[in-house]
């Protein structure tokens, strides 16, 4: 061998796809092919770990589509007065049912009485 015929035969981008396309569809002898078992184990490890990022990115993408967006939910006390879907309140004798008791803020007042009826 010259030093030319070595330069072709290393593995570049374009050879090394070209082996994978053989190997996958199964073409026949290709060149390239790893002959020893080291070079089989690797092939085998990095097909392996491309088959599990393009499941991961298939079924991430799958998740993302399918999610349907949800509402802003309750982000303020305010918030919480002005809606009329979800029931809230505390247990009684808790801090929390005394501290709304006793509070000064006309929102904190609100939700005591809102509570309490």
């Amino acid at each position: 061998f010259t030093r030319n015929n070595r330069v072709s035969e290393l593995m570049n981008v374009g050879n090394s796809l070209w082996m994978i396309a053989a190997c996958l569809f199964s073409i026949g002898p290709v060149e390239g092919v790893p002959r020893n078992m080291s070079g089989r184990v690797i092939l085998a490890m990095w097909w392996f770990m491309i088959l599990i990022v393009t499941a991961m990115y298939t079924a991430n993408l799958a998740a993302f589509l399918t999610v349907t967006r949800m509402e802003n939910g309750i982000n303020s006390i305010s918030d919480l007065i002005s809606q009329h879907e979800v029931k809230w309140g505390t247990v009684n004798g808790t801090n929390a049912e005394i501290l709304l008791a006793a509070a000064k803020s006309p929102e904190l007042e609100e939700v005591f009485k809102r509570m309490v009826s």
